[in-house]
């Protein structure tokens, strides 16, 4: 696996949901959003890898909102 980094999977929608605590644009947690930058590839891949799977079961649990 390459060490060059993913980019960012940010899509300026900043919305934390409240129930969650991740961003309904991006489904990153705000540690992992600050955090990002000082990351190794391999850790952002491993978010990225991650990420389809928690808008779904954000989705599922119906509770995608926000509020």
């Amino acid at each position: 696996m390459s060490d060059q980094h993913p980019p960012s999977p940010c899509i300026q929608v900043c919305t934390i949901n409240a129930a969650s605590g991740l961003c309904l644009g991006c489904w990153r947690s705000l540690e992992e959003i600050g955090a990002w930058s000082r990351l190794s590839a391999a850790q952002q891949r491993a978010i990225i890898a991650d990420l389809p799977q928690r808008a779904e079961q954000l989705f599922t649990a119906g509770d995608a909102s926000g509020r």
